[in-house]
């Protein structure tokens, strides 16, 4: 643009030059200004030439990068055929692998057998019983310390504990035995808090109990074999009753 803008004006400039008559001799400019023009069109003209010339290869990469835009997704549908194919490829070789591997462990037995063939008769059994952990040990251990951390809790809280609830421990602290004890007076709000801790403690002895009952199932043996252990047991018990 700005090449642009000298350009007019040193054609502006030249067009006010008086032009040479016809028949006249035209001399060769002396007039340095005029030079110095004419040296910066010539200039101006090479660098517009230049930039015009610089277009065209930019436009020409442009239209390049257009080209590989639009092809992009073709490419990316061959990258991912290429993939599934190499996949595929992948898994077919590990079968063929396995394969092999079977039949040089089948090769081997035999030449190790003479010729015998060897063939599962029957599966492996699964254990009844884990090998590790001792689920009765963790079970009894468990219980031990819940009791030990319980008593320890409660010895806790009782010693630290300076509340007076009685007349026996104010007498034991005062020496003297109180004048008037007055009786614990119940309100609506007193009964029902009791039911609430009654039933509070009812739903901890469920939960408990239904707690005991999955860590049985879980750690020592599962319910179903317990129950028919001891339906077995009954109906021997009952047999032999029935016998004596």
């Amino acid at each position: 643009v700005r090449l642009k803008k000298e350009l007019a004006s040193v054609e502006e400039t030249l067009a006010r030059v008086p032009t040479t008559p016809i028949g006249v001799t035209e001399l060769p400019p002396s007039n340095p200004a005029y030079i110095q023009l004419q040296a910066q069109l010539a200039a101006i003209n090479s660098q517009t030439k230049a930039l015009n010339d610089q277009r065209a290869a930019l436009e020409q990469r442009l239209r390049g990068y257009e080209n590989d835009i639009l092809a992009a997704p073709e490419v990316e549908r061959e990258y991912l055929d290429l993939i599934r194919d190499y996949d595929n490829a992948v898994g077919s070789f590990k079968d063929v692998k396995a394969r092999l591997t079977r039949a040089e462990l089948g090769e081997s037995l035999e030449a190790e057998s003479k010729s015998e063939r060897f063939s599962l008769i029957e599966p492996p059994s699964l254990p009844l019983e884990p090998a590790s952990p001792n689920r009765p040990a963790v079970l009894v251990i468990g219980t031990v310390l819940w009791l030990i951390v319980g008593v320890g809790v409660g010895f806790f809280f009782e010693y630290w504990d300076r509340t007076i609830y009685g007349a026996r421990q104010l007498a034991a602290v005062t020496g003297a035995p109180p004048i008037v004890v007055i009786s614990t007076i119940e309100t609506g709000h007193d009964v029902r808090r009791k039911w609430t801790v009654r039933l509070a403690i009812a739903a901890a002895i469920w939960v408990a109990i239904v707690a005991a009952l999955l860590a049985v199932d879980s750690f020592v043996l599962p319910l179903d074999v317990i129950w028919s252990t001891m339906e077995r047991r009954f109906d021997a018990g009952v047999l032999d009753m029935l016998k004596g």
